[in-house]
């Protein structure tokens, strides 16, 4: 196929390979490195995700409450992490111990997993 146009079921294989893909993140604390790897959400984690945000601003008040913000970011990170630290699970005791740089770090790397990376984000500012 003429200009690398891919047919529905090579896209198809892209998006299954996708799904399967997983990356480190880091964070340093004290002398040492904390390692997690974490995978995209998949569309129906992520529908999951954005409808209790969207149930929780429904509720009268307008805004979502830190607490449901904590909650939202813990959602993130249980079905967005595929291993952590020796010991470290993605329970709500666990994460509710990670400071929080460390957890907005973590949910905001799941979040931004399946975004373009810098390379193709030039190619596209190029066109038009």
């Amino acid at each position: 196929m003429a200009d690398n146009q891919l047919t529905w079921q090579d896209a198809v294989a892209v998006f299954e390979q996708q799904r399967t893909e997983t990356k480190p993140v880091e964070f340093k604390v004290g002398g040492g490195v904390l390692r997690f790897r974490v995978k995209a959400l998949t569309q129906s984690e992520r529908d999951r995700i954005e409808a209790k945000a969207i149930k929780a601003r429904g509720r009268g008040r307008g805004a979502v409450t830190p607490e449901e913000i904590r909650a939202l970011k813990a959602e993130t990170i249980r079905l967005g992490m595929v291993s952590g630290p020796e010991g470290f699970q993605p329970t709500d005791a666990d994460i509710a111990l990670l400071p929080a740089n460390i957890r907005d770090g973590l949910a905001d790397a799941i979040d931004r997993f399946a975004e373009l990376d810098e390379e193709t984000l030039e190619d596209f500012r190029g066109v038009g």
